[in-house]
């Protein structure tokens, strides 16, 4: 299962299974209102790795343990967050990719840094050239 990880430069590492159908409905109901977006919506701007989807999603993950936290209340750095895959779930997820291309920046990073996870170079190699027999 993907997770989230959390790790602030002044506080302590944060990591939380990414099971979103295991989200309640008023955590769902607060990142539809914070984003502007459907659940539909969010869920794909999460996937293409949206600030605004991500600090939602970040924001009630938080409030869980700390009920006072607003929404203002939450700031990240980008090298602060990370969506840690299996090995397993990146080659998944890279197959998912050839059957329904999409070459959009945002995938096209995406997929780049599952390739590099799993060590998979998409560029067919080149056959050596047969030599001849004279």
């Amino acid at each position: 299962m993907p997770k989230l990880v959390y790790t602030p430069d002044s506080g302590d590492r944060h990591e939380w299974d990414l099971d979103l159908g295991k989200l309640l409905s008023p955590e769902r109901i607060a990142i539809e209102k914070l984003t502007g977006m459907t659940w539909g919506e969010w869920k794909q701007a999460l996937a293409k790795d949206s600030v605004i989807a991500t600090h939602a999603l970040l924001y009630v993950l938080l409030k869980r343990a700390n009920p006072t936290l607003t929404p203002d209340g939450v700031t990240f750095a980008e090298d602060e967050i990370d969506f840690a895959v299996t090995d397993d779930e990146a080659r998944a997820m890279l197959d998912h990719f050839k059957e329904s291309p999409d070459d959009s920046p945002e995938v096209t990073l995406l997929l780049a840094k599952l390739r590099a996870q799993v060590g998979d170079d998409p560029a067919p190699k080149a056959k050596p050239k047969a030599k001849s027999k004279r």
